[in-house]
């Protein structure tokens, strides 16, 4: 049985649905790629789509993102359903605030080992498989909330995990991360992130 009809202007070269079928990314004949909402029939072009990338996982944990991969880059992407203007689709990568408590987001995949291939994601940790045949994990740029380790103040550590937890649209963890610092520039951002 038939439940919903979708014609792409051009031919579709690749189709890469999410796990519960709700979502498909879409690599068009032109090199476009596109993601399709089968429950409301939006169609929005995936703008920072990489063009050297050759397919499409989808994380599943989180059915709003997903990750573009070529030889030697991982591409992460979020989804919003709800946004104003329509829906959405960001390339994710360096999170800043801006001077007007605005959350910056900097796209920048994170590096594949040479001769790996992704194959699954999972709540942000890429598992790859290698020429041997063995299996390798890595977390993504875009999920690593422990890329701050390396900052010895603890402040400035959940700052940046809340940052990244707004990227992701991780309201719930960003709030809770929120009211442990109690920073105005920080519910300021979140503020605005949640009116986009």
């Amino acid at each position: 049985q038939e439940v919903n009809e979708y014609k792409h202007a051009n031919g579709i070269r690749k189709c890469f649905p999410n796990h519960e079928g709700t979502r498909v990314a879409l690599i068009d004949t032109s090199g476009t790629a596109w993601l399709y909402n089968p429950i409301n029939d939006d169609c929005i072009q995936i703008a920072d789509f990489p063009v050297t990338a050759d397919r499409i996982l989808w994380d599943s944990s989180d059915s709003t993102i997903f990750v573009a991969c070529d030889q030697f880059n991982l591409h992460t992407f979020v989804y919003s359903q709800v946004e104003v203007g329509g829906s959405g689709v960001r390339c994710l990568g360096d999170v800043e605030l801006g001077l007007q408590w605005e959350l910056r987001i900097e796209p920048s995949p994170s590096p594949l080992q040479h001769g790996q291939i992704a194959v699954l994601v999972v709540d942000g940790t890429v598992t790859c498989q290698q020429a041997s045949g063995g299996l390798y994990q890595q977390r993504l740029k875009s999920h690593d909330m422990s890329s701050n380790a390396h900052v010895a103040d603890a402040v400035e550590r959940q700052k940046g995990c809340m940052l990244q937890a707004l990227a992701l649209n991780r309201f719930p963890l960003a709030f809770k991360i929120g009211l442990a610092l109690n920073a105005r520039e920080l519910w300021l951002a979140m503020g605005r992130r949640a009116l986009e």
